[in-house]
């Protein structure tokens, strides 16, 4: 946890834009005390887990990639006269396992516009997501883009 406390330090200065060792350090100690209350007592985030920093920025690149393609076709499709709306949920199985991965996959899905996280299976199996343009030829299609988008580039992120 300290770890993330001082990376959220290093956050709160490049935000405040106070590059002065008393800012990093409070910037620290809200994060710490951000972080601390964030979790009950004996349930700490699975900080064995690693990240890998140097996958990162290609991980923030794609997702920011992701973002504008996506914005892109729903503005095309706001601006045409023939909407190619198709709205379903599917099941999508999952590879990630812990509670961090799911969420991190989960949150991405749904801010991706035209997608959006509904539930994930009681045994954590699978994730069930809402897709504005899911003809019923492209189930499979739409599955394997998450599976070898997001979720991929997360399981790369995370060991």
């Amino acid at each position: 946890m300290i770890i993330w406390s001082l990376i959220l330090g290093g956050l709160w200065v490049c935000l405040n834009g106070s590059f002065t060792l008393g800012s990093w350090l409070m910037g620290s100690l809200v994060g710490w005390a951000v972080l601390r209350m964030s979790f009950p007592k004996g349930m700490e985030p699975e900080s064995r887990q690693l990240i890998y920093l140097s996958k990162l920025p290609a991980f923030i690149l794609f997702f920011l990639r992701e973002l504008v393609l996506a914005n892109l076709v729903m503005a095309a499709d706001l601006l045409s006269n023939s909407r190619r709306l198709r709205p379903g949920v599917i099941a999508i199985p999952l590879d990630v396992k812990t509670d961090a991965q799911i969420e991190l996959l989960a949150t991405l899905i749904t801010l991706t516009p035209g997608t959006l996280s509904l539930d994930v299976a009681s045994d954590r199996s699978k994730l069930y997501v809402h897709a504005m343009f899911l003809p019923e030829q492209d189930i499979d299609r739409m599955r394997q883009l998450i599976k070898e988008g997001f979720e991929s580039r997360i399981l790369a992120l995370f060991r």
